[in-house]
């Protein structure tokens, strides 16, 4: 980590702060005396270059903040943005902020374009779920997981049935309060690097159950 900071302060010439993050991406902050600005810079480690490169997109589709994008000599890919002031949602939600929300990323479903590579599309992967739920032992949703798993794979005609007509949008794959934040007042999005194209529905499944997970605890 003290290598990269050094070169990315080079590179940058900037003075760059690390900022703790629940993410696995190195991330920074400061003023870039090569761009005359606050910037903030996301570094993706060598094997997450589809993160990387859907993250770019999406934020040079949505926002003028994409200053440079490019890969070290150590492999790591970087993005790198022009800072905006961010400031989080409450952390108890309203039935108003929640529909505010749910037409901020109704608009991101319907504005953002991606490759339509295989990587990004849909995929109904029974067969490829069980080793996808053994891989999550350690994890305390597993038994939850084990539970559920008969049901998905013992209806999967009707599932794949109800989804047929659905429309396949960009998802911001990642829903949940922490990616909202507000800027200059508005309600905005951030954190791109799991968009994928698929249905609306599973943006808002995922939101609803990490609200409902966090209310039990």
């Amino acid at each position: 980590m003290r290598t990269l900071h050094k070169t990315l302060t080079r590179l940058l010439q900037a003075d760059l702060i690390p900022i703790a993050h629940v993410s696995f991406n190195e991330m920074y902050t400061g003023y870039s005396r090569r761009y005359g600005t606050v910037v903030f810079v996301k570094v993706f480690s060598p094997n997450h270059e589809r993160k990387f490169r859907t993250e770019q997109q999406v934020t040079a589709q949505l926002t003028d903040r994409v200053l440079a994008s490019f890969q070290l000599a150590s492999r790591e890919w970087v993005l790198v943005l022009r800072d905006w002031q961010l400031t989080p949602v409450p952390t108890t939600l309203t039935p108003a902020l929640v529909y505010q929300m749910g037409q901020v990323v109704s608009r991101f479903h319907h504005a953002i374009q991606l490759p339509t590579t295989a990587d990004l599309m849909p995929v109904l992967d029974f067969d490829g779920m069980a080793a996808r739920v053994e891989r999550l032992k350690t994890s305390p949703h597993y038994d939850a997981l084990v539970s559920l798993l008969p049901y998905f794979l013992d209806h999967r005609t009707m599932i794949i049935t109800a989804l047929a007509p659905q429309p396949v949008m960009t998802l911001h794959g990642d829903m949940g309060t922490r990616n909202f934040r507000y800027h200059h007042g508005q309600l905005v999005l951030i954190d791109f690097e799991r968009a994928r194209h698929g249905y609306a529905l599973e943006d808002c499944l995922k939101f609803f159950l990490k609200i409902f997970n966090n209310l039990q605890r």
